[in-house]
């Protein structure tokens, strides 16, 4: 994903700088670009080019993850839709996800396009006398280091693991809405948003049971299949789970290079997922995460990826250097669990409430209250891809570019077609069970879905209860972790001396809030110290300078 920063200014000082090193480690791979006007500096590094002119008038940044129409050159494209202003159409009907932002110099105006779902972030900041647009709020706050920290989205990350809204770590710098058309005049400053696509737009249909079976196995295998064709490569992360492996029933061995599995030696999620690779004879590579690695390049990314996620969540980062391959397609299991499983339905065919909000957020949820047109459709999982998925789930994903994600959970027709039928249909993942072993019966049927134990066609008998019971015993009393891919609870001593140097010094965190991170260390509870650390480090490297790399924290040590 290409990093830019655009200042307007409101007056000839149009002057931005872009500090190579703010690149951190993927420095190596971007190439620099500029645009430079009266009132306008654009700055982008970007491992292609992404700065597209005929004209040298008018000029379209473009950033994507998948493209239907892999012959398409979509710079050019882009620029023929401004011109006969067809562009919000051409959003509208995209079968991908891309954004876009032309800068019209002859008119004086840029236009911001987001994707339909928001997976590729836009920042913006209007000030005084500047309005800044940038694909990292952190740019943006190293040009202008009058921004305030937000004290809200600090408590919220902290209490959910992500960020939720409009909302980043800065009072006045904004995530720009999915779907989102933002235009600037550079005559008057004004700023213009509108949707050119939202959720009302979805029609409902009367399917059965056994029709929506039919028409959604159907769409998905061919949501599968077309993103095959984008890149030379392809290799899909597989867990044992549901999501990845309903992507796995969808594809021929000839059709991947080979399945990945990060996890550690033993864990019942990499023992599935070998006999699934097996199964369908696709060769499986095992990423392996140990205590001797487990750390190794979450710092860089703590950076890289402006603390969007805890970095406990961070597992592909170890293998940074064998992912990051330029050409690769990556299939993962996006979206599935809470979009096609049904995970958070209670009440079936219901827009989201403040009272859903409430209980999944609780004190964050005014954050992101539901209330935003974009989400006119009786279903809530609109809220929760626009919130869980794309601030948490996403931040993930990108950590894998500069491969292209293959997500066809999120695929345009598919999507379209599962938020149109009867929840009644996917509660319980009733429908995407039956999916499921329509596309590749014995993927399902033989193995066991590692969160329940035993194969989606078994009832839970005895058998499947005392291996339960031992398994949690054994967790219990000797701290064996069989069935997760980390072991994060044995595997966090090996940085003591950091989290001990943190809780000695006076944090950056303990001077906004009320916080006692010694006693978080010391309770053991794992989840809410890895969103400190990973906050405190971030915090410590924009305003500091501090805590740059692994090696660094490594050393402490020593």
């Amino acid at each position: 994903m290409h990093n830019f920063i655009i200042k307007i200014s409101k007056g000839p000082s149009s002057v931005v700088k872009f500090e190579h090193d703010w690149l951190g480690n993927t420095s190596e791979l971007l190439e620099r670009e500029e645009i430079n006007s009266d009132y306008l500096s654009c700055i982008s590094y970007s491992a292609e080019k992404k700065l597209f002119t005929e004209d040298e008038q008018l000029y379209v940044m473009i950033n994507k993850f998948y493209a239907s129409n892999t012959n398409l050159n979509l710079s050019k494209e882009l620029l023929k839709r401004y011109r006969s202003q067809t562009v919000d159409e051409y959003f509208n009907k995209f079968d991908g996800e891309l954004s876009g932002i032309f800068i019209d110099l002859k008119s004086q105006k840029v236009v911001v396009y987001t994707d339909r779902f928001g997976l590729i972030p836009v920042y913006m900041c209007e000030r005084e006398n500047s309005i800044w647009i940038s694909s990292s709020p952190k740019y943006i706050f190293l040009q202008d280091k009058t921004l305030k920290l937000r004290k809200k989205s600090i408590e919220c990350f902290l209490e959910n693991g992500h960020l939720l809204g409009k909302h980043s770590w800065f009072e006045k710098v904004i995530l720009v809405d999915s779907s989102n058309k933002v235009e600037v005049d550079l005559k008057d400053y004004s700023v213009s948003t509108s949707f050119y696509w939202t959720w009302g737009e979805v029609e409902q249909v009367n399917y059965t049971f056994e029709r929506s079976v039919d028409k959604l196995s159907e769409v998905f295998l061919n949501a599968v299949q077309k993103r095959k064709h984008v890149c030379s490569n392809n290799f899909l992360l597989l867990s044992g789970g549901m999501d990845s492996r309903l992507i796995l029933a969808a594809l021929d061995k000839s059709d991947l290079e080979y399945t990945a599995t990060f996890s550690k030696t033993r864990s019942e999620e990499l023992s599935i997922a070998k006999k699934l690779s097996a199964e369908k004879a696709v060769p499986h590579k095992h990423w392996v995460l140990d205590k001797s690695n487990w750390v190794d390049n979450r710092i860089e990314n703590i950076w890289n990826l402006d603390c969007g996620i805890s970095f406990l969540h961070d597992h592909a980062a170890p293998h940074n250097r064998e992912i990051h391959k330029k050409g690769n397609g990556v299939y993962n299991g996006f979206g599935g669990g809470i979009l096609f499983g049904g995970n958070y339905i209670d009440q079936p065919n219901i827009s989201i409430g403040q009272d859903k909000i409430k209980k999944y957020y609780r004190d964050s949820w005014t954050e992101e209250k539901g209330e935003s047109e974009f989400y006119n459709i009786n279903k809530i999982e609109p809220y929760f891809l626009n919130t869980r998925l794309r601030r948490f789930t996403a931040v993930g994903t990108r950590s894998l570019l500069p491969n292209t994600p293959l997500l066809p959970f999120i695929d345009r027709d598919f999507l379209s077609l599962l938020m149109s039928i009867d929840d009644t249909h996917r509660k319980d993942r009733k429908l995407f069970n039956a999916v499921a072993l329509k596309l590749d019966r014995n993927l399902f049927a033989k193995y066991a879905y590692s969160q329940l134990g035993r194969p989606i066609t078994v009832d839970r008998t005895m058998k499947y209860r005392l291996k339960g019971y031992t398994i949690h015993l054994m967790n219990k009393l000797f701290g064996i972790e069989y069935i997760s891919y980390v072991n994060y609870k044995k595997w966090v001593s090996t940085i003591d001396p950091f989290i001990s140097q943190i809780v000695s010094s006076r944090s950056i965190l303990s001077e906004m809030i009320e916080i006692d991170i010694a006693k978080i260390y010391t309770e053991g509870n794992l989840e809410l110290l890895g969103r400190v650390l990973s906050l405190e480090i971030y915090l410590q490297q924009i305003l500091n300078n501090k805590y740059q790399s692994t090696e660094e924290i490594k050393l402490k040590k020593s």
